[in-house]
């Protein structure tokens, strides 16, 4: 693979990463659902790209400077969106802290009752 297709393909990544943000900022359910999509499809750009040592074999891109900024650029939108999905994370589990310590009450050791949650998967990794 050439340094001109890595560079289209993070560019690729950041583009999608752009959307990502967009999604994120405007946070609709229907945005959101979207992000999900858009977020798998970057990650599968970039395992293709650095999957391993058969994805890179015989490239480089050392001295180029638009392999360069297209990288440079997609780290800083995953950054971005880190940041925005943390604060998304830590909203929600105050307001579910809020819900639980208004609807349960408080447990032995001062910490909110939890919510219960119906029809919802959550999976962490």
């Amino acid at each position: 693979m050439s340094a001109t297709g890595l560079t289209g393909r993070l560019a690729m990544a950041s583009e999608r990463m752009d959307r990502v943000l967009d999604g994120l900022k405007i946070a609709s359910p229907e945005a959101l659902d979207g992000c999900a999509g858009l977020l798998e499809l970057a990650c599968q750009e970039l395992a293709g790209n650095f999957g391993g040592p058969t994805a890179m074999a015989g490239e480089t891109a050392i001295g180029d400077v638009q392999a360069l900024a297209a990288a440079t650029g997609l780290r800083h939108n995953i950054r971005q969106a880190r940041r925005l999905l943390n604060h998304a994370y830590r909203f929600h589990a105050r307001w579910a802290q809020l819900l639980g310590a208004r609807t349960g009450g408080y447990l032995r050791g001062g910490q909110a009752a939890s919510v219960p949650r119906a029809n919802r998967l959550c999976l962490r990794g």
